[in-house]
């Protein structure tokens, strides 16, 4: 474990990642500050968030962020929309917001901002979200101001246990016909969760990449490709895999039936053109990868072991 040896105030901190950032950095009273949306809910995720001080808001409430950032040495901003309606909503959260965190930072003298974007924002042209995540990207680097430094960091697709997006892609690959979104010459990072949250922890303590761009993954140098993450799948599973890549076309007519219900029904759609086409952009892999490349980080877990941790808890908590 870390010690601790600055005032750490957190956005996100009850998403998927963020959860395992607080649980990593074993916050004593006072050092961790994080802004949830419901105290009393974020209270029962466990007993960090329960001596932490919980700080209730949104990224449009502006004494909130005031609040947070109040006598803080690093802000880690997490929070984001990974769903929307449209692209404005998309922007509203990961744009606007982000600008509104980082004026309450800098407004506050924090020294440093830690921005968990996505590796999406390389890409902004394929849809709403990963024109937001890179507009928030630009929020950061043209609003901070002199005094305050910076470091984006770009994960790839983070899995873990706990992670329920990502369950229904675990789940194709444990069948003998992995049925999946996406193309066979396509390459793609991935990080497990506590890597991620290891490599945040450094970088809340370490100033050498401030003012960089920072894409960390799994130690695998040119990523993954679907074919061979089934083959590390069937190993697991002891029966032979075959992936079977569903059409682009197949998904975005289904995109296209869940946006007319959306439009009528006023739901944030879950699959969008959009999102097909990040499913069928060809690279994923990150590339700025300084944080292991100099040295100051380096992931523990690589797919194999991650895949076996995460599907023994599906397994345990009845999600399989």
């Amino acid at each position: 474990m870390r010690a601790i040896t600055k005032r750490i105030a957190i956005t996100g901190s009850t998403g998927f990642a963020g959860k395992r950032l607080v649980q990593a950095l074993k916050a004593d009273p006072g050092s961790v500050r994080a802004l949830v949306r419901d105290e009393e809910r974020a209270r029962g995720f466990g007993s960090e968030f329960a001596k932490m001080e919980l700080i209730e808001g949104d990224l449009n409430n502006q004494p909130a962020l005031a609040q947070l950032c109040d006598g803080a040495d690093v802000v880690v901003h997490l929070a984001g929309a990974i769903a929307a309606r449209n692209e404005a909503d998309f922007m509203q959260v990961n744009r606007d917001g982000t600008a509104n965190v980082v004026a309450a930072a800098r407004n506050a003298g924090v020294h440093r901002f830690i921005h968990v974007s996505s590796l999406a924002a390389r890409e902004p042209q394929l849809s709403g979200y990963t024109a937001s995540k890179a507009a928030g990207e630009v929020a950061l680097q043209t609003s901070a101001g002199e005094k305050m430094t910076w470091v984006i960091v770009r994960p790839p697709a983070v899995y873990g246990p706990g992670d329920e997006a990502t369950l229904p892609l675990l789940k194709a690959l444990l069948q003998r016909y992995a049925i999946l979104p996406g193309r066979a010459d396509a390459r793609f990072s991935m990080i497990y969760v506590d890597d991620l949250a290891d490599a945040l922890m450094v970088l809340t303590d370490d100033a050498r990449l401030d003012g960089s761009i920072v894409e960390p993954d799994d130690g695998a140098e040119n990523g993954y490709s679907w074919p061979e993450l089934v083959k590390t799948a069937s190993q697991m599973t002891g029966h032979p895999a075959k992936p079977v890549f569903l059409p682009q076309f197949v998904l975005n007519l289904v995109a296209s039936g869940i946006g007319a219900v959306s439009r009528i029904s006023g739901a944030v759609p879950m699959v969008t053109k959009g999102k097909v086409r990040e499913l069928y952009h060809l690279d994923w892999v990150c590339r700025a990868r300084g944080l292991q490349e100099q040295g100051f980080w380096q992931p523990k877990v690589e797919f194999a072991g991650g895949l076996k941790k995460t599907i023994g808890w599906y397994k345990e908590h009845g999600w399989l």
